[in-house]
């Protein structure tokens, strides 16, 4: 039933996520035409003709960069707007009455939500290749790659796969942290979104000082004994702390995610309270 239900919200945000995402792609490569048009007529800005390439090009560039800040808020708005339309309000009554479990259906939107977020991040990286292309791009590429050769061997460790293990997780926690807050603010009788505005600060404002506290507590365990003098001690001591930092990180935004979970879990399933 899992599967069913994921199918069906793939199939309800696909119908806004697919423009959302075209048009970004569009806008990109509609730059990158008439820049290339701009550069054929004149590779200055002398004449008039360069005068409007630059101007079409400038306009592309600023509907260009709304357009990606636009697909992240689309992607966190139908995060929201999908969760709460379909289990709080008057969609609840139909939802919790097919033969499925609270967290059958919290699993199947968080699946998708998690889908389109990632799909989000590499259409912006796709749009932004096209918007910056060049034929010499892959050429610059590979000089930016060996310029920071002496950085991609020291990271070599494992930190990439650590970074994106908790770019991943943090995601999680992002949706399952606005879930939370929903499931807590419909116990309000008024204003249920803003209530869940404020619960979510809440916890943003919990997590963020949580994790301050331990890391700030992991940095003293590990530096409070070195010896800042010998350098190549302290490289060696940095690239472990931070492989350590992101374990705790992930660890932590772990721990997160099952509380979150467990919360809006056993709130819509024992105090649910639809509009």
């Amino acid at each position: 039933m899992l599967g069913r239900l994921f199918k069906h919200e793939m199939k309800a945000t696909v119908r806004l996520m697919l423009p959302a995402y075209g048009l970004i792609l569009l806008m990109a490569l509609l730059y990158r035409l008439t820049n290339m048009l701009s550069e054929a007529l004149d590779n200055g800005y002398r004449n008039a003709g360069s005068v409007f390439g630059w101007m079409i090009n400038s306009f592309f560039t600023m509907f260009f960069v709304m357009g990606i800040a636009g697909v992240m808020v689309v992607t966190l708005v139908i995060v929201v707007v999908r969760f709460y339309r379909n289990l709080i309000k008057d969609e609840g009554y139909l939802s919790f009455t097919l033969p499925v479990s609270t967290g059958q259906h919290i699993s199947a939107k968080l699946l998708t939500s998690v889908i389109w977020m990632a799909a989000s991040v590499v259409v912006t990286l796709l749009a932004i290749t096209i918007y910056t292309y060049s034929p010499d791009f892959f050429s610059r590429v590979r000089e930016f790659t060996e310029s920071f050769s002496d950085l991609f061997e020291y990271m070599s460790n494992g930190l990439p796969v650590l970074y994106l293990v908790s770019i991943f997780v943090s995601m999680v926690s992002l949706i399952l942290m606005i879930y939370a807050a929903i499931a807590v603010g419909q116990l309000a009788n008024k204003h249920k979104l803003l209530v869940s505005f404020g619960v979510w600060m809440g916890f943003a404002f919990a997590a963020q000082i949580v994790s301050t506290i331990i890391m700030s507590v992991v940095s003293v365990i590990w530096f409070g004994g070195l010896d800042l003098t010998n350098l190549e001690s302290y490289v060696f001591e940095m690239q472990s702390y931070l492989q350590t930092s992101l374990v705790v990180a992930i660890i932590l935004q772990t721990i997160l995610c099952v509380v979150y979970y467990v919360i809006a879990n056993s709130i819509l399933s024992k105090k649910l309270n639809l509009e």
